[in-house]
C-alpha cells in the first residue's frame, strides 16, 4: 500500500524513566474491549487485579482511572508504568502501546504521524529534525518534502492565498505593533485554558497592558525593548520552527481528521501562535528563555489542542475569533 508519513515514526524510541514529561497524564486512557478482556485473562493474578481495580467503565467504554493530578493510576512515582514494569510492552493496551504514533488510511493511502505531546517529538520539531517519507506500492521508499505531500496541498494553497491578501496592506501594519496588540487576546485565551499557570502571570501581565494603554514612558519603552529583544534573539529560529510545525500539522490533521483546509489552517496557525505567545510571556517574566521551556509549551499546547475534546473545540472557536481576517496570522508568525 502507498503511504506518506514522518520518517521519525520508524526510528522512535521511548525515553521511559528518563522522560521529563509523561504520556500517562492529562487525558483519559481508553482501553478497548479486546484489551479489557485480555486483561481479565492475565495469568499474573496480582497484576491482573491491580489493572482491573483501576479501570472504570464510562458511557459503555473502559478507561484507566486518573488521580487528582491527572496522572494514570498505573503510573508509579519513578515515571514507569506498573504494567510494563511487571510484564512487557506487549501487555499494554493499544492506546499506550502505539503512543505517540498515529496512523490512518484515507482514500486508499496510509498516513503516519506522531503526537507532539511526546518530548521526543517536540524536540525534533523545534530542532528541525523531522523527516518525511513516501512509500510506493512497488515497495520503494524515499524521502519527500513535507510541504509537497498531496494531502497537505489544499491547506498550503489556502495559506498562500492568505499571504497574498496580507501583502496588499503590509505597509500599513507593523509587525511588532500587531504582535503586541494580539498578546492581550492571547493572554485571555491562555488564562481560560490554563488557569493554574496564569494566576502567577496575571500581575505582571496587567502591568504590561496598563503601560501599553498609557502614553509612552520609560517603563513602556523598557517593555518595547523586551519585545524587540525577543524578536532579535528568537525571531529567525521561530520562523523556522513555525514552518516545521505547520508542515507537520497540515499533513497530520488532513490525514487523521475529516476537516476543511480552512479549519486545518486556523487550528494549526493558532497552535503555532499559542506556543510562540506563551514562550514570549515566559521570556517576559523570566528575562530569558530556554529550549526546555519551549519543548514544554509545544507539548502542552498540543495536548490542549489535539485531544479531540471540549478543550480543542473551545480553542478552535477562540482561534476563529482571534483575528477575523485570517491573513493577519501571517505576520504574527513569519515576519
Amino acid at each position: 500500500m502507498e503511504f506518506y508519513g514522518l520518517g521519525n515514526y520508524f526510528s522512535f524510541a521511548c525515553l521511559a524513566g528518563a522522560c521529563p514529561s509523561t504520556c500517562c497524564a492529562g487525558w483519559s486512557i481508553l482501553v478497548d474491549g479486546q484489551d479489557y478482556h485480555r486483561f481479565c485473562q492475565l495469568e499474573q493474578e496480582e497484576l491482573r487485579e491491580d489493572i482491573l481495580r483501576h479501570i472504570r467503565k464510562r458511557d459503555g467504554r473502559y478507561y484507566f482511572q486518573n488521580r487528582e493530578d491527572g496522572s494514570c493510576t498505573m503510573l508509579d512515582g519513578d515515571g514507569l508504568c506498573r504494567i510494563q514494569r511487571n510484564s512487557s510492552e506487549k501487555v499494554l493496551c493499544n492506546t499506550c502501546r502505539k503512543y505517540p504514533r498515529l496512523f490512518r488510511e484515507k482514500q486508499g493511502i496510509l498516513y503516519f504521524s506522531m503526537a507532539a505531546s511526546c518530548p521526543v517529538v517536540s524536540r525534533a520539531l523545534w530542532q528541525g529534525e523531522v523527516s518525511y517519507i513516501h512509500g510506493e506500492e512497488s515497495g520503494g521508499r524515499h524521502g519527500v518534502n513535507g510541504k509537497k505531500i498531496p494531502i497537505s496541498q489544499p491547506v498550503w494553497d489556502y495559506f498562500d492565498r492568505q499571504e497574498g491578501k496580507f501583502s496588499l496592506y503590509r505597509e500599513r501594519v507593523g509587525k511588532r505593533e500587531l504582535f503586541w496588540d494580539s498578546l492581550g487576546k492571547l493572554f485571555d485565551l491562555l488564562a481560560e485554558m490554563v488557569p493554574e499557570m496564569f494566576q502567577r502571570e496575571r500581575k505582571s501581565w496587567e502591568k504590561w497592558m496598563l503601560m501599553y494603554d498609557r502614553a509612552l514612558d520609560e517603563e513602556e519603552r523598557a517593555c518595547a525593548e523586551k519585545l524587540a529583544s525577543f524578536f532579535q534573539e528568537w525571531g529567525e529560529r521561530w520562523r523556522d520552527f513555525t514552518e516545521e510545525y505547520l508542515t507537520y500539522r497540515f499533513m497530520g490533521r488532513q490525514a487523521m481528521l475529516d476537516e476543511e483546509p480552512e479549519e486545518t489552517f486556523c487550528q494549526s496557525m493558532g497552535e503555532a501562535y499559542l506556543i510562540k505567545g506563551a514562550c514570549f510571556l515566559e521570556f517576559w517574566n523570566r528575562g530569558a528563555l530556554s529550549e526546555e521551556v519551549i519543548f514544554g509549551w509545544i507539548q502542552r499546547v498540543y495536548r490542549l489542542c489535539a485531544n479531540g475534546g471540549e478543550g480543542e473545540r473551545r480553542l478552535r472557536q477562540g482561534f476563529y475569533d482571534f483575528y477575523r481576517e485570517k491573513s493577519l496570522w501571517i505576520p504574527l508568525l513569519f515576519d
